[in-house]
This record gives structure tokens, C-alpha cells and sequence, in this order.
């Protein structure tokens, strides 16, 4: 339960571009002295590979519950399997009270189409500006697929990545971190 920052994407180019895009954001991260970042080349395991081959086949889709996503069940993209070729991450340390921010783009074999598998990032519990800061790395995510033609989907559930609205996001968070209390509360109240 939290503020969460889904994402996924599909792009057709190369791997210099993918490597492009990564060398953008590692310097936007290095320049906000953010310097616990990670980039891997390839599977680094035969679990990865099975992994990666699960993530391009298939296709998360929002469940609701009065109307607000909640949930993200995966269905199958196509009857035909996807295979992948190649695996590009950048993995960013941003702050202890966040989960790790990854990006990973899959190559599909034969063809030069990149997938970034549904992913997300929750910031519930990191200050505000985490929460900003890694919207604006997305929007050089967002420009830089739609640039080449690409497809990029995002949820913010905190509402600020399209909205640009800190008090929005701000409301967001206290309503979720209230949420949080009242369970707590409860729990401790029935001495479980």
C-alpha cells in the first residue's frame, strides 16, 4: 500500500539509442549526486532470461474498485510467444525511503523492437521530491520512446506526473499515509 509509479513501454531502434537514454538519465542522476546506479548488459542468469521472457509476453491491465486502479492483473499479449534476444537495466539507488527505481528494456529476437516490461516504483515513504524527481526522469523516459514513435503508458497514482501539481501529490500522499494510520491503529486495536 502507497503512492506507486507504474510504467511500460515499447520502442523501435537499436541498442546505441536504449544506451543513449540510459547515458541521459545516469547524468541527470549523477548531477542530483545520486550516485548508486547500476547499468547490466545482457542476462546475467538463465533465471533473467525466463524472467524477461515472462515480462514481454504479457500485459498488465488495471482492475478497479470504485472506479481507482488498485490492482494490475497479467494477460497474455499474443498467441504467439515473444522471444527475447538481449536485456538492457539501470537500476538508481534514489532514496532509502524508496523502492529502487529500474528501468529494463528487452530486445525481442530478430527485430529491433526493445519492451519495457511493466514496472513500477512506490515513493509512499520517501519526501515528496523523490516522487518528483523520478516523474522527471520518466518525462526524459516518455520523449525520448515517443521521439522514435514509440508507445510509453504510466500510471501516477499520486497524480503529478500529468497534473505537474505538488499539492496534488502532497494531498495524495497524506491521504494514503492517513489510510496507513487508521490500519495500524485497527491492528493494534484487536491485538492480533
Amino acid at each position: 500500500m502507497g503512492i506507486t509509479i507504474h510504467y511500460r513501454a515499447v520502442i523501435r531502434c537499436d541498442g546505441s539509442y536504449i544506451d543513449e537514454l540510459f547515458d541521459r538519465l545516469e547524468n541527470i542522476l549523477r548531477s542530483d549526486a545520486i550516485l548508486n546506479i547500476k547499468r547490466i548488459d545482457g542476462f546475467e542468469k538463465e533465471y533473467d532470461f525466463e524472467k524477461a521472457k515472462t515480462a514481454i509476453n504479457e500485459l498488465p491491465l488495471p482492475s478497479s474498485l470504485d472506479g481507482n486502479p488498485f490492482i494490475y492483473t497479467h494477460y497474455p499479449v499474443s498467441k504467439e510467444q515473444l522471444c527475447p534476444e538481449h536485456r538492457k537495466v539501470l537500476v538508481a539507488n534514489i532514496h532509502p525511503g524508496c523502492e529502487t527505481f529500474k528501468l529494463e528494456f528487452i530486445k525481442q529476437k530478430e527485430q529491433d523492437v526493445w519492451i519495457m516490461p511493466y514496472s513500477f516504483v512506490k515513493t509512499q515513504f520517501a519526501p515528496v521530491w523523490v516522487h518528483i524527481f523520478i516523474c522527471s526522469l520518466l518525462c526524459q523516459v516518455e520523449s525520448m520512446v515517443r521521439a522514435k514513435g514509440g508507445s510509453f503508458n504510466l500510471n501516477d497514482e499520486g497524480d503529478y506526473y500529468y497534473s505537474k501539481d505538488p499539492k496534488k501529490l502532497y494531498e495524495s500522499m497524506r491521504y494514503v499515509d492517513s489510510l496507513i494510520g487508521r490500519i495500524i491503529g485497527a491492528l493494534s486495536d484487536s491485538k492480533l
